[in-house]
C-alpha cells in the first residue's frame, strides 16, 4: 500500500469528520421521522428510514461525551450506555482504542480517571493547543438543527 502524502492528510481528516457528521445527522433525522410517524399514526417507512448506516464508534463516543459534559465517561460506561440505548454491544477494546486515538488527537482528555471532551477539562494543561490560523478548512458540527 502506498504512503499517503502529508499534504493530503487535512482533506482525509475533513472527509472523515464530514462522514461522521452525516451519520450523526441521519440518525437524528431517523428519530424525528419516527416521532412524526408515532404522532400521525403512519406505519410506512420513509426513504431515509429504510437502512441508514449505523453511527461510527467515534461518533457515538463523541456524542456521549458531549451529553455528559464535565462528568466524563469510562470505556466501560460507553459500552454500557450504547447497549442500553441501542441494544447493540460494542467491544470494549474498540471503545478503548477510539478513546486512545481521540486523546492522542487532543480531542479528549483523561482527567480524574474519566475521558472528557477537552472543552470540559478542568486544567489548562489539558486544553488542546490553539488552532493554527493557516488552516484551510475549519469543521464546525451542526448542532441543534433538529432539536
Amino acid at each position: 500500500m502506498s504512503k499517503i502524502p502529508k499534504s493530503l492528510k487535512p482533506q482525509l481528516e475533513l472527509r472523515d469528520r464530514l462522514n461522521d457528521e452525516i451519520a450523526r445527522l441521519q440518525a437524528r433525522l431517523e428519530g424525528v421521522e419516527m416521532a412524526i410517524r408515532a404522532v400521525t399514526g403512519e406505519g410506512g417507512a420513509s426513504v431515509s428510514a429504510r437502512r441508514t448506516p449505523r453511527s461510527s464508534i467515534k461518533t457515538r463516543v463523541l456524542d456521549m461525551l458531549e451529553e455528559v459534559g464535565a462528568t466524563g465517561l469510562t470505556a466501560n460506561t460507553v459500552v454500557d450506555v450504547a447497549y442500553k440505548r441501542d441494544g447493540e454491544r460494542i467491544e470494549k477494546t474498540s471503545v478503548s482504542s477510539q478513546l486512545s486515538r481521540l486523546k492522542s488527537q487532543d480531542v479528549i482528555v483523561l482527567e480524574d480517571s474519566v475521558y472528557k471532551l477537552t472543552k470540559f477539562a478542568k486544567s489548562k494543561e489539558a486544553q488542546p493547543p490553539a488552532e493554527k490560523s493557516a488552516e484551510v478548512h475549519t469543521f464546525k458540527p451542526v448542532s441543534g438543527v433538529f432539536g
